[in-house]
């Protein structure tokens, strides 16, 4: 989490001199998950069992089939520790997941999936990292 400020201009004026009260505008600090607001990504709520299963079932094979062309070494080890990892984490804490995706709400791309960790404070953002693809900045 990280905290957006709000806005202070200065005007150059002083109220106070010209017999004016301070009229300023009530711009409220936030915070924000970091990665959520740097990548601009779209909240589209949690998702019920029948929903994320349906998009996990065609995201993940397109990544498979992806890796069975361009790392085929890959396949295997991501199709074993992705079935994993939806089995034994995000089917059992669904409710406590909320999902993104892109500016282009693409949901046919990766999805972002946010659970609040711990002390339910500490977002923890999960990706799968066969699906992305790197971006040399």
């Amino acid at each position: 989490m990280v905290v957006k400020d709000a806005v202070n201009v200065n005007f150059g004026g002083n109220p106070a001199a010209e017999g004016g009260e301070d009229e300023g505008v009530e711009d409220k600090a936030e915070k924000v998950v970091d990665v959520i607001d740097a990548f601009r990504l779209q909240s589209l709520g949690p998702y019920d069992k029948k929903s994320a299963l349906a998009w996990l079932k065609g995201y993940l094979k397109a990544v498979k089939e992806h890796l069975d062309t361009t790392a085929p070494e890959r396949s295997a080890i991501f199709q074993e520790r992705s079935s994993r990892w939806v089995k034994e984490v995000l089917l059992k804490r669904l409710g406590d997941f909320v999902f993104y995706s892109g500016p282009s709400f693409n949901v046919d791309g990766g999805l972002a999936m946010l659970a609040y960790e711990g002390d339910n404070v500490t977002p923890t953002v999960y990706l799968f990292k066969d699906g992305l693809v790197e971006e040399k900045c």
